[in-house]
Order: structure tokens, then C-alpha cells, then sequence
């Protein structure tokens, strides 16, 4: 009993914490990653600067000039806001971690959270009624999972994720073979079918046979492409995110469920024990 007690204790901290952590580890972790985007897009120079990065991030400073104007604001509003998002103040984030706590995960998990932390404290104590509160674990665990499977919803893709291809259009339109069985084949083909596809698609140009000129092909469907999916980050960081409520998969919720259920029996095999050594 002691032992379920502690681990009990230690998964429900470790969802609290997991939750607390997201607006100084989660959303820091967004804000650097959109803004290499932006970076590669604006033409800002690498702190690794090497010759090449130079001449990388020149080119793309040059192409950028060349972008309409409104889409140069667009981007470059959608670049000021990652900015402060990565430099939001520790108390603000902090107010964020307590009101996501609060206000963005289901009652029900709530619920569970808030008795998880005080029902292993109360067995631990050996205080009187505590073992048929843990019953209520899994009965709260029960009315989550009917919720989480009636209610959430499947995530969708962002509109940047959108803009990738598939690996079976890769393999269909481009490579026009089967994927190989090997590991370092298959990286060779979808990498083929990749270039193929961002000069096809992006510069909707015929991909050049001379090596020198497919290679600059290739940099300018990539830039193309780039531009793409930093016009949707700014685009959707203008906008409000709701938080949404996703559906887990059945496979955990039902562990989640066996483990509040094991845990409800260990304490009421100790407390079985218990009595019957005090009556003998």
C-alpha cells in the first residue's frame, strides 16, 4: 500500500508539473522553433556563422526584398510577435501555468488530480475513511475516459503541417518506385522525391539536368516553400488559440484506469490485513 501510495503521489505531481511546465518548456520550445523559421526567410545570420551561412543568409535577405510588401509586414509582424512570445516575463508565465491548471484540462482530470494528491496522503496517515476515498479513483478515471472518447476530438493538422507532402506522394509522383526495405535506400529515395517536389510544385519549373542549375533550382523552391509555411505561422499567430480537448488513445486511458484500479485494491487489501490483525 505504502509503495502504490508514493508512486501514485509521484504521477499525479508529474501530471501537475507536466501541465505547470508547458508555459515555460512547451511554449518557449514553439517560439525558437517558428523563429528558425522566420530566420531562414528574413535572411538572419546563424550564431554557428561560417562562410556558407553568410552566403545563405545573403541570398535569402536578396529574396526576401523581392516578396510582395504586404507579405514582407506579414512576415516580419509575425516575426516581432515569436520574439516576445520567446521573451514573455517568468511571472507571466508563471500566472500562464496556473490558469492553464486551472482552466484548460478537463474537470474530470481536475478532479482526479486534486484527489491523487490528497487520497495516498490520507492512507499513508492511516486516517479513517481514506481507503473507500481511493474508490473514487477509479470511478473519476471511469467518467473521464466516457468524456475524453465522447467529447475530445481527433487533433488536425495545422495549416503548416498541411503544406508537406505525403510519403506517398513523394513515392507516386516523384520517385515512381516502391520504397526500398533499407533504411539509408529509403532516406535516398524520399530525399530524391523531396527536391522533385519542391521545384515541381514550388518553382513549377522542369528540374534542370545540369547539377549547377538544379541545385539553384532546388534553393529557390525551398525558399518558396519556407515563405509558405512562415505566412501560415504568421497568419495563425494573429489569431486567438483555443485550447482544445483531444482525444487519447484507449490503449493508455484503459493502463490509466488498471493502474486507479490496482491502486484501490492494494488499499483495501491493507486495510483488510490491518483489521484482521487488530480483531486476532
Amino acid at each position: 500500500m505504502r509503495i502504490f501510495s508514493i508512486a501514485h503521489l509521484c504521477i499525479a505531481f508529474t501530471v501537475v508539473l507536466w501541465n505547470l511546465s508547458q508555459p515555460f518548456v512547451g511554449d518557449l520550445f514553439q517560439a525558437k522553433a517558428n523563429l528558425l523559421v522566420y530566420d531562414e526567410v528574413m535572411g538572419n545570420v546563424p550564431l554557428t556563422e561560417t562562410p556558407e551561412s553568410e552566403e545563405w543568409a545573403e541570398k535569402n535577405r536578396a529574396w526576401f526584398q523581392l516578396l510582395p510588401k504586404s507579405d514582407q509586414r506579414l512576415i516580419a509582424s509575425g516575426y516581432a510577435r515569436a520574439v516576445e512570445k520567446k521573451g514573455t516575463p517568468f511571472f507571466a508565465k508563471l500566472k500562464a501555468s496556473f490558469v492553464r491548471l486551472a482552466t484548460q484540462i478537463p474537470p474530470f482530470e481536475q478532479a482526479w488530480l486534486l484527489l491523487s494528491l490528497v487520497a495516498p496522503i490520507l492512507l499513508l496517515k492511516q486516517v479513517e475513511g481514506s481507503r473507500q476515498i481511493v474508490w473514487l479513483l477509479p470511478l473519476l478515471t471511469i467518467a473521464y475516459i466516457a468524456d475524453n472518447q465522447w467529447n475530445g476530438t481527433i487533433p488536425a493538422l495545422t495549416a503548416q503541417e498541411r503544406l508537406f507532402p505525403t510519403e506517398q506522394l513523394l513515392l507516386e509522383k516523384y520517385v515512381k518506385e516502391r520504397l526500398s526495405p533499407t533504411i539509408a535506400e529509403q532516406h535516398a529515395q524520399l530525399k530524391t522525391g523531396w527536391n522533385l517536389y519542391l521545384i515541381d510544385a514550388w518553382l513549377h519549373e522542369e528540374p534542370a539536368q545540369d547539377t549547377k542549375r538544379f541545385q539553384e533550382q532546388l534553393a529557390r523552391g525551398e525558399y518558396a516553400f519556407t515563405v509558405a509555411r512562415v505566412k501560415t505561422l504568421a497568419s495563425s499567430d494573429s489569431k486567438s488559440q483555443v485550447a482544445s480537448f483531444h482525444k487519447e488513445p484507449l490503449s493508455i486511458l484503459l493502463a490509466f484506469l488498471i493502474w486507479n484500479v490496482a491502486f484501490s485494491l492494494a488499499s483495501s487489501r491493507w486495510y483488510l490485513v490491518s483489521w484482521g490483525k487488530g480483531t486476532s
